[in-house]
Parts: structure tokens; C-alpha cells; sequence
């Protein structure tokens, strides 16, 4: 098995960098917590539980009440991965003083809690179950009006658990997973830097379960990748949707654009499945980092519509929740959000650009194909400037500072990657949605691993990175053209007027494992009459 505490070169940094960041959102936690409990009233009361599951283990949690007489409604806030249940203690009061019972609590395997952790799997979600039962048993909490929410892990949890208990009548999900093999495994390649990290934060802070370890090893060795993937699906919400809608569950979905473990591509298929009551927020930030103001008792614009979420529809507030559009996205940059009446709506039209004529070298413009089409091939195995970013950082820089990876398109080894660029934009480009890469290749060896990027190109040459793509392929022929028609990630950026639309494809991103083989090329081409095209998504 692979042993987590023995990473090594960048992924050992990564695995620093997340510890670092464990330890800042444990040490502001603590604050939140004290400061909290100095700030307390007699309107509220804070209180440590254990709580006893059906197989004799104890989750440590917190317990906040108002002391008003009940029935009161009630929120279960799961805590996110890694961090201990005193992570949403200033939302708890918020709540609480607003006349909720709130119970946060470490899943098991985590900080105090026995157990081990088995990644949300059926023990974590009847444990959702049994805590409910705890709180209507030792409590004033009203049974019909039960709310489930968390960021992270707690809220993929909280998802299955709506699954599961047709009493949650109302979920706050942020920064969630809705389809995890996807998150692990988006067009065949494996995550590299988010399952390292989340593994050894989980060792950092936990117990990994024995089964967990052995997905972990497989997933790092490449092996039974099958039932790596039959492991997450009982673990992904996507495959319990019909429950969710048996169950008549109001969902609330939050994600940042450019969350680097839970990309907001695998969101769009979940709400257009829910039939029951829901709302998408989508902003610029990585994985957390949206929300995170609101744990610090800042104002938050996602916050607030958990607030309003909830109240309707666990206390039937008018409060006007209902009448908001349920897709809510700002775009990077972006001074507001825009609402849209569903997720196929954000994108008004498409543009569809046909990648020109290429030389050998791997650059050429975007414009009409000849007919008799073109091709040209790079070397597999090179890494170039263009890449995904890095783990965490990347969207906080986006989320705060409107600075996404950049890449400067002359230094690109046209050797190791191929370029497209545009005309300028006699318009700007309002990209929102999914852009669509469709192109023929052709590798060398039987498996590979490609990686697109799309960029905002100025006047110097500097691309802005807009989205991304990892593709791998596997059981190929060798030297037998092979079509990739895919997407890449979520994207809410305008490209201004004056700029070019830029494409480049190689085949490293630190952000993954790859297929590459040594010393194998693979060629890109627009055989005639199947133009190779970048579909823009705009609004």
C-alpha cells in the first residue's frame, strides 16, 4: 500500500502546504471558537456532546441551543475534511440566535470521533441518521422541520444523507462533490495532487480505514481501476438522485469556479436530475475558499442564501429566496452575479471555431479549415508554461485578486505543445458554461495523456488561463487516428475586446497523473470533412 506519510519532490510540498493550511483553519477555528464563547448571551447555549452510533462508536460534537422554549427548527452541519467540528461555531450562533438548534460534529475517523474514515461511506450516512435521532431525542428540535448543510465533505455527506432520511427536508451543500468518480478520475486521468493531499491531511487528522487505503494504493498504482470507480459511485449523490427526489429534499448547491478537487462540471447533470426544490451558486475560488468568510462570521453572499434557504423551507419565511433565479454565477472579474433560469440558460449561444491550417511545428491560427485538412504532431512527456495551476492557490489567487495562471505563448516549445490563436475580438467574449474541444489524434503509443488549455491572449502574447482540459486515452492503436470530443472545466470569463482566443494542447499538468509513454509523439489533425473545432460556450 502507498504509505502517505512518504511523499516526495512537489507532491511532498503539496502535502506541506496542505498541512499548513489544516493548521491555519484549525488555529482560526480555535478563534472563531473563543471568541465565539466569549461572545456568547444568554440567548445561547454552547455545549461539547458524544454521540453513540448504532455500532457503539462516539462522534464528538457541538451542541448550540437558544434558550427560548420549542419547538425549534434544527441544522446538522457535518465538518469538512480534515477540520474539527468547531468549524461552523459562528454560523451556529448566527443561527442559533435566530431561534435554531445546531449540532456540528466530527464524521467518524476524524479528530475525537472513533472510528476510521471510510470516505462518506454507508456507516457515515446512517451515522447522519442516528445524530438526527439524537437530536429529537435530547432536544427540542422540531422533527419537521430538519436541515442537513456543510462545505466539503459535509456536504457530500449531507447530499447521500438526503438520500437516505426523508426527514432532511432542506440540504446546504458547498464546494461538493456530486459525482466522485468524476472528481478522481474527469475523462479517464487521475487526480494526482487533490487525492495526495486529501489523503494525507485524512492521515494527518484521522484514521484511513483499511478499504480506504486499499483504493488509495490502487488508485495510486493504476490498478482495478473498476473498482475504484464502483467504490465511488455508492459514494457519489449523482446515483441516489431518484431518492432525493422521492424524498422531495430542497437542495442548495454551491461551487468555485476553479475548485481544484471538486470541479463544478459534475454539478451541471445533478440539478438538471433534482426535480424537487434547488439553487446553484457559482463564483470565482477554489475548493472552500468561497465560503470561508462566512465561517469568520464575515458577511457572505452564499451564506446569506443558506440563511434564507433554510428559513423558507424549514420555517416557510417569505423571504424571497424563491424568487431569485436558481443559478446564481459571477464571472472572474465580475462585479455581481447574474441569475439564470437553469444551467442551460447561462449559455445564450455558441461559437464554434474551426482550428486552421498548421504547420509541423504546432502553430497556426483559429479560422476556416482547408479542405484537404492539416496535421501536425508534438512529443509526448515535456511539460510547458501552460498548465492547470496549483492546488488551492491558483483559485484563491482568481477569488481575491483576479489573477489566474498565466502562460507567455512564445515560450512554448512548440516541440513539446501545440498553439492556436485567434484574430483579435472585435467584441468581448462573455464565455460562460462549458467550452467543447473536438479534434482527431493520432498517438504513437497505445496510452497518453493530452491536456487543453484555453487562454485569454493580449497584446504582449500573455495568456490568462479560462479553462482547462485533461484527456486520456487508453487501448489505443497505435499510429490510427482516434476522435477527443470533451469538455473542459466550468468557465465564467470575459476575454475583452482587442484580445485573442488562444488553445494550447501538451501533454503534462503537475495537477495530474498522465499515460504518457517515453519517447512516444502524438499528432493532432482536421482530416477533410471533420473539421477540428473549439466551441465556445457564450453569453
Amino acid at each position: 500500500m502507498h504509505d502517505y506519510a512518504r511523499l516526495s519532490g512537489r507532491r511532498r510540498l503539496a502535502a506541506l502546504a496542505v498541512a499548513l493550511l489544516t493548521a491555519l483553519t484549525t488555529a482560526i477555528g480555535a478563534g472563531i471558537g473563543a471568541g465565539t464563547a466569549q461572545a456568547a448571551t444568554a440567548s445561547v447555549a454552547n455545549a461539547d456532546v458524544t454521540l453513540t452510533m448504532s455500532d457503539g462508536v462516539g462522534l464528538t460534537g457541538v451542541l448550540t441551543q437558544p434558550a427560548t422554549p420549542g419547538p425549534h427548527p434544527a441544522i446538522v452541519f457535518i465538518a469538512s475534511w480534515g477540520t474539527p467540528d468547531l468549524e461552523y461555531v459562528s454560523q451556529a450562533q448566527q443561527f442559533a440566535q435566530d431561534g435554531y438548534i445546531v449540532l456540528e460534529y466530527d464524521a467518524r475517523g476524524f479528530y475525537g470521533s472513533g472510528g476510521s474514515i471510510d470516505v462518506a461511506g454507508p456507516q457515515d450516512v446512517a451515522d447522519v441518521s442516528t445524530v438526527i435521532d439524537w437530536l429529537l431525542a435530547n432536544t427540542s428540535a422540531s422533527p419537521a422541520e430538519i436541515g442537513v448543510g456543510g462545505i466539503s465533505y459535509g456536504a457530500g455527506l449531507g447530499l447521500l444523507a438526503a438520500a437516505n432520511d426523508p426527514r432532511i427536508k432542506a440540504v446546504a451543500s458547498m464546494s461538493t462533490w456530486t459525482d466522485l468518480d468524476y472528481s478522481l478520475y474527469p475523462d479517464q486521468t487521475r487526480h494526482l495532487e487533490s487525492t495526495d493531499l486529501l489523503a494525507a491531511l485524512g492521515a494527518a487528522t484521522g484514521r484511513l480505514s483499511p478499504d480506504f487505503q486499499q483504493i488509495l494504493s490502487d488508485f495510486d498504482g493504476n490498478t482495478d481501476i473498476s473498482q475504484v470507480l464502483a467504490w465511488g459511485s455508492v459514494r457519489s449523490p449523482q446515483t441516489h438522485v431518484s431518492k432525493i427526489n422521492a424524498n422531495g429534499t430542497a437542495v442548495f448547491l454551491s461551487n468555485g469556479l476553479q475548485d481544484s478537487i471538486f470541479a463544478p462540471n459534475q454539478l451541471t447533470p445533478f440539478y438538471d436530475d433534482l426535480t424537487t426544490p434547488k439553487f446553484l451558486m457559482l463564483q470565482p475560488g477554489d475548493h472552500a475558499t468561497a465560503e470561508a468568510s462566512g465561517l469568520l462570521g464575515l458577511s457572505n453572499p452564499i451564506w446569506t442564501n443558506v440563511h434564507a434557504w433554510f428559513d423558507h423551507y424549514l420555517t416557510g419565511a417569505n423571504n424571497g429566496i424563491t424568487a431569485k433565479a436558481p443559478v446564481q454565477v459571477e464571472p472572474v472579474d465580475g462585479s455581481s452575479y447574474t441569475g439564470y433560469a437553469s444551467p442551460a440558460e447561462i449559455t445564450s449561444y455558441p461559437a464554434t471555431l474551426d482550428l486552421g491550417s498548421e504547420n509541423w511545428l504546432g502553430t497556426g491560427s483559429i479560422g476556416s479549415s482547408p479542405s484537404t485538412g492539416w496535421s501536425t504532431g508534438i512529443a509526448a512527456g515535456s511539460d510547458t508554461c501552460a498548465d492547470g495551476g496549483t492546488l488551492e492557490v491558483t483559485g484563491i489567487l482568481t477569488q481575491f485578486f483576479d489573477s489566474p495562471p498565466t502562460c507567455w505563448l512564445p515560450a512554448i516549445s512548440r516541440r513539446s505543445g501545440a498553439v492556436w490563436q485567434s484574430s483579435a475580438l472585435g467584441s468581448t467574449d462573455h464565455v460562460r458554461g462549458n467550452p467543447t474541444l473536438n479534434i482527431t489524434i493520432t498517438p504513437s503509443a497505445s496510452t497518453g495523456t493530452i491536456y487543453a488549455y484555453l487562454y485569454d491572449v493580449n497584446w504582449s502574447d500573455d495568456g490568462t488561463l479560462v479553462s482547462y482540459l485533461p484527456y486520456t486515452y487508453a487501448n489505443a492503436t497505435p499510429g490510427k487516428p482516434l476522435t477527443v470530443n470533451a469538455q473542459l472545466l466550468t468557465a465564467a470569463y470575459d476575454i475583452p475586446a482587442g484580445d485573442t482566443v488562444g488553445l494550447v494542447i501538451d501533454t503534462k499538468d503537475p495537477l495530474f497523473y498522465d499515460a504518457d509513454r517515453s519517447g512516444s509523439t502524438v499528432s493532432f489533425s482536421s482530416p477533410a470533412g471533420s473539421p477540428a473545432t473549439l466551441t465556445l460556450p457564450l453569453s
